[in-house]
C-alpha cells in the first residue's frame, strides 16, 4: 500500500485537510494517508522546512510527501513534483523543499491539467492540484506525465540557518518551539558532542545562562538545561515548564555555547 503524507498550515478547525483526503481517496481508495502535521504556523516556510527535515525519512520507500504551505497560491510560483532515490515530494516551488533539494534527482513543473480537479481555484491548490497529483503518483504515474522536467538545481531555496562551530564557541539559533515550549536549536547534537569533548560548557540565550546537559527531561529538574532532542538537534528545556516563556525566546533568537 502506498503512503501519502501531509505537512500543511491548514490547521484542524477548517475542512481543508479533510477535503484533500476526500480528493485522494476518490482517485485511489487503497492509499494510506498520514497527517504529519496541519499545524505549521500560517505561511511559515522555515517551520515547514524543519518539520519536513525531521520527519520525511522515517517513512517507507516511495512515500509521497505533500507539503502545502503556500502563501503565493494563485500567483506566479510554480507547482512541482519531485523524486529522490527513496521518496516523492509534491509542493509549491517556494522553498519548502529546501531541506531535501540536494537529494532530489528528478523534478517537473505541474502543468498537465488532465491530473487536476476542475475548475482549478486560485486559492486552494492543495485540493485542486497537489492532492490529485499525489494520488495519481500513488497509482504509478511517472513524473514526466505531469509536466515539463526541470533541473533540481532550479528549485527555489530559502535560507536555512546553519550552526557555526568555532574552536572555542558554537553559534546557533532557535529553529522551532514545540508545543511543550522546548526551544529546538539548529545545533546538531552529534556534531556538538564531538566538538565539546570532555570540556565543560556555558550557553547564553537571551542573556540567561545554561550550564547543564542532561539525557532526559526529568533528569533536568526545574532548572534550565540542554538536551539532545529526538530531532537530532540540541534543545533548551526546563522539566515541567515552558522554556520559551522562561527565556522569553522565539524562533530566530541566537544561542552561543562556549567551552570553559
Amino acid at each position: 500500500m502506498r503512503v501519502i503524507t501531509f505537512i500543511t498550515d491548514f490547521g484542524s478547525r477548517e475542512p481543508f485537510a479533510g477535503v484533500m483526503k476526500g480528493v485522494i481517496y476518490s482517485i485511489n481508495p487503497n492509499v494510506k494517508i498520514v497527517d504529519i502535521t496541519h499545524e505549521i504556523r500560517p505561511h511559515n516556510l522555515q517551520e515547514a522546512c524543519f518539520v519536513l527535515l525531521t520527519s520525511y525519512h522515517y517513512f517507507p520507500q516511495n512515500t509521497i510527501h505533500t507539503i502545502i504551505v503556500d502563501p503565493g497560491v494563485g500567483g506566479e510560483r510554480k507547482a512541482v513534483a519531485c523524486k529522490s532515490e527513496k521518496f516523492y515530494f509534491v509542493a509549491p516551488d517556494n522553498g519548502v523543499l529546501t531541506p531535501v533539494k540536494k537529494k532530489i534527482v528528478e523534478a517537473v513543473v505541474l502543468e498537465n491539467s488532465k491530473y487536476f480537479l476542475k475548475p482549478v481555484s486560485y486559492t486552494f491548490h492543495g485540493r485542486d492540484i497537489f492532492s490529485p497529483v499525489a494520488a495519481h503518483i500513488s497509482l504509478g504515474r511517472k513524473l514526466e506525465e505531469f509536466g515539463t522536467p526541470i533541473s533540481p538545481q532550479e528549485l527555489v531555496e530559502i535560507p536555512f540557518p546553519q550552526a557555526i562551530f568555532g574552536k572555542r564557541e558554537v553559534k546557533g539559533e532557535v529553529l522551532y518551539v514545540d508545543r511543550f515550549g522546548n526551544l529546538i536549536t539548529n545545533i546538531p547534537a552529534e556534531e556538538f558532542f564531538e566538538w565539546k569533548g570532555s570540556s565543560e560548557i556555558k550557553a547564553l540565550l537571551r542573556d540567561k545562562e545554561i550550564n547543564r546537559i542532561v539525557k532526559s527531561y526529568k533528569e533536568g529538574g526545574v532548572e534550565s538545561f540542554l538536551i539532545p532532542g529526538s530531532s537530532g538537534f540540541l534543545e533548551v528545556s526546563i522539566y515541567g515548564k515552558r522554556a520559551c516563556q522562561h527565556f522569553k525566546a522565539r524562533v530566530g533568537d541566537g544561542i552561543i555555547i562556549k567551552k570553559l
